[in-house]
């Protein structure tokens, strides 16, 4: 529906990639459910309304609730940030290192927002200046609280590999999946490899990625 398509285009990497980890829940009697609503013309009318009035953040609290109740559990907690991570930590974390990691969170964040207007330069523009910072604060962490800035890392890298993917600039987009890759395997680091080597006509290099996709665990 164009409804949809116009609400995903407003979202940050990280919700989409929410939203799809959601439907992968929906079992099959519901996902056919929904196909046949969709498939009744004023059924699917009263939906594009419905969903035309939903801000994105509104329709994935929607979402969430829908995935808790098809799992008969409550929806799980947000995740802790870097930041909050660290804060919680059982070790002496300087005060500088826990500025850079709350700076680069809020580039993040910053980058989120450029992203959802379609601004993607601007948006590389924060996530290289929070990936900057992370590294920086690597250098000074080790253990949980290392892997917890590395993630953050991760994420700043793999969002810069969306909007690069966004902006046609296939041969920087994998350079921004494989600073991931070299961490180890990642599936959205595969995916967005896997679908600009698809564009880059490389693909063999493409099916091997995105092949591997959907069996790595889901990054955090």
């Amino acid at each position: 529906m164009k409804a949809a398509t116009d609400m995903m285009s407003k979202m940050s990497p990280e919700e989409m990639n929410q939203m799809m980890e959601m439907t992968k829940k929906m079992d099959p009697s519901m996902m056919a459910q929904a196909q046949a609503m969709m498939n009744n013309p004023a059924m699917a009318a009263q939906a594009q309304q419905a969903m035309q009035n939903l801000s994105p953040q509104e329709l994935k609290s929607r979402m969430a609730g829908a995935s808790a109740a098809m799992g008969g559990a409550p929806a799980a907690p947000k995740p802790k940030s870097a930041v909050e991570q660290l804060k919680g930590s059982s070790m002496v974390i300087d005060e500088e290192v826990l500025s850079h990691v709350e700076r680069a969170e809020a580039l993040k964040l910053k980058g989120n927002t450029h992203f959802k207007a379609a601004e993607y330069e601007a948006a590389i523009g924060e996530y290289e200046q929070g990936c900057a910072l992370a590294e920086e604060a690597i250098r000074e962490l080790s253990g949980v609280d290392e892997k917890a800035v590395i993630e953050l890392l991760h994420a700043c890298h793999l969002n810069t590999a969306s909007c690069r993917l966004k902006l046609r600039q296939w041969g920087e987009a994998v350079e921004a999946a494989n600073t991931v890759l070299r961490d180890g395997p990642h599936r959205k680091a595969l995916f967005r490899r896997g679908q600009a080597y698809q564009q880059l006509a490389r693909l063999d290099e493409a099916r091997t990625d995105l092949k591997k996709a959907p069996r790595r665990r889901p990054a955090p």
